[in-house]
């Protein structure tokens, strides 16, 4: 608005962009203390695959998918 001068309803209609998405605010959680728990298991337990990890930290009550457990 400051720049142009135009509120964001009419913005969004002239270019058609969804105004809920202009407005949406992820969620993440803090990555640093997701990355470094995982770790934990991995470093005691090394023949543990990402599956067996990913099951661990299920248990654990951690709600982590299978690809972010690969990934780290």
């Amino acid at each position: 608005m400051t720049r142009y001068g135009v509120r964001a309803r009419r913005a969004c209609t002239a270019t058609r962009f969804p105004r809920s998405t202009y407005h949406y605010r992820g969620v993440r959680e803090a990555r640093e203390a997701l990355g470094m728990r995982p770790r934990e298991p991995a470093t005691g337990r090394v023949r543990y695959g990402y599956r067996r990890l990913h099951v661990l930290l299920r248990r654990e009550g951690r709600a982590i998918h299978a690809k972010r457990a690969y990934r780290l």
